[in-house]
């Protein structure tokens, strides 16, 4: 198992967050932004880079809405930087599609872009970003 000190060594970045399913995956981080206007409903047209998600990606994310469910099921893992429970939906989706998820690492929008290659540990609760 790789641990926070073996990677310092490597020069890559570790966001610490909590688990939400276990799991490890390593994948291309595909970046998942929510651009709701104040007071209005979702709508599709909302999301920006869901619709780019494929087989083998890890999937970042502020929160996982209902509206995109069925368009992250290929997602290799999952990153929900601003949910805090484990019951959320968020984790509660990745368990049930039998891949890792971490959460509440809001941090990570300052270190992770989409075509970064991560790897998300939930059993040790980070996610490692390449150099």
């Amino acid at each position: 198992m790789v641990t926070v000190e073996d990677v310092h060594h490597t020069g890559a970045s570790i966001v610490l967050g909590e688990a939400g399913s276990a799991g490890r995956a390593t994948g291309s981080a595909q970046c998942i932004k929510v651009n709701r206007p104040l007071g209005e409903k979702l709508r599709f047209d909302h999301l920006s880079g869901v619709e780019n998600v494929q087989t083998g990606d890890i999937a970042v994310m502020p929160d996982l809405l209902p509206a995109m469910c069925g368009l992250v099921d290929d997602a290799d893992g999952f990153v929900v930087y601003n949910e805090e429970r484990i019951t959320g939906r968020g984790p509660t989706y990745a368990r049930q599609l039998e891949i890792p998820a971490v959460i509440n690492c809001p941090q990570i929008r300052s270190i992770v872009d989409t075509g970064d290659q991560i790897t998300v540990d939930s059993n040790a609760q980070w996610i490692l970003r390449y150099e």
